[in-house]
């Protein structure tokens, strides 16, 4: 099984306020706290020992996905310690069959290619009913629909657990094993398949909205705004006249981007820590002094981040 179940050693960088994927970025330095396992062949049974192994002692368990699927079993137990760990479920190329069980489980989810965008809407994620990979010959009718309605309970049991919408076991039971169905970006969203598990996202909005000092419903209102500038739809952050510092010609060359994205970038954090534009762009400059990422790990440097940004301290 060596080669098909990894521990993640290159670096995947997600952004503090956008859920873009900035692919070549610096990567994300270890974390003892964490564990970033990587599945890119068939889902074997024994994987989930191989992944709980990788788990074990770890407060988060993240994945990055590019199968073609496989059991069935196998797939909902790994699923089951993913989201037991509040951990993110990322495709990197392909997610089909049983492995989008475990995309479902990520408490937060990336497909890389609708992320990436380009002609086409079609995500890596791919789906087709339930099927017997080996089933007995011989069998009566009865004793083959007993067998298939016991393992589509189970799936629809696991998929109610995830809270993934019941029209999607229906989809998946109107195409054939061996066909694949790509889902769209707007039916990943359409399906509970989407940026962020609904209770999840309940979860860290609140603690996110007390860490600023803010009702859920401000944070709410301070992320669409930043949505609406990113998407391009709000032009509030648009004609700002500042003049361009060293750091934005740094960070325009290194993300390949117009110095202006860069302002406007700005400014959308700003919106999003509730601070005025001037003061962010003051203190993001020495912020990576202050607020070590490789020393303090993920999750407390992204708490020294948001405390230094909205206080100076």
């Amino acid at each position: 099984m060596a080669g098909r179940i990894w521990a993640l050693v290159l670096g995947i960088c997600i952004p503090l306020v956008t859920a873009t994927i900035v692919r070549g970025a610096a990567a994300i330095p270890p974390d003892e706290d964490r564990a970033s396992i990587g599945i890119d062949s068939e889902i074997m049974p024994g994987d989930e020992q191989l992944v709980a192994e990788m788990a074990l002692g770890k407060s988060r368990v993240d994945v990055v996905l590019n199968s073609p699927g496989g059991d069935v079993d196998t797939a909902m137990a790994i699923g089951r310690m993913v989201r037991a760990h509040d951990g993110s479920a990322i495709v990197n190329g392909r997610c089909y069959s049983a492995c989008v069980l475990i995309f479902a489980a990520g408490a937060t989810r990336v497909d890389v290619r609708t992320v990436q965008g380009g002609d086409s809407e079609k995500s890596g994620v791919g789906i087709h009913r339930i099927y017997f990979p080996n089933l007995s010959p011989g069998l009566s009718q009865s004793q083959v629909k007993a067998r298939y309605d016991a393992k589509l309970k189970k799936v629809r049991s696991y998929l109610r657990e995830m809270n993934v919408a019941p029209e999607l076991l229906s989809l998946m039971q109107s195409i054939e094993p061996e066909n694949v169905r790509l889902l769209t970006k707007e039916e990943l969203q359409r399906y509970g398949l989407g940026d962020r598990d609904v209770i999840y996202n309940e979860r860290m909005t609140a603690n996110d909205a007390s860490e600023l000092g803010i009702s859920t419903t401000e944070l709410r209102q301070r992320r669409k705004r930043v949505a609406d500038i990113n998407s391009g739809e709000s032009s509030e952050c648009n004609n700002l006249h500042i003049a361009p510092t060293q750091r934005d010609r740094v960070e325009a060359a290194r993300l390949r981007l117009p110095i202006e994205r860069i302002v406007i970038g700005d400014c959308a954090s700003a919106i999003y820590y509730g601070v005025p534009l001037m003061q962010y762009r003051e203190r993001i400059v020495d912020i990576d002094d202050r607020c070590n990422l490789s020393a303090l790990g993920v999750d407390r440097y992204v708490d020294c981040r948001r405390i230094y940004i909205t206080t100076g301290r």
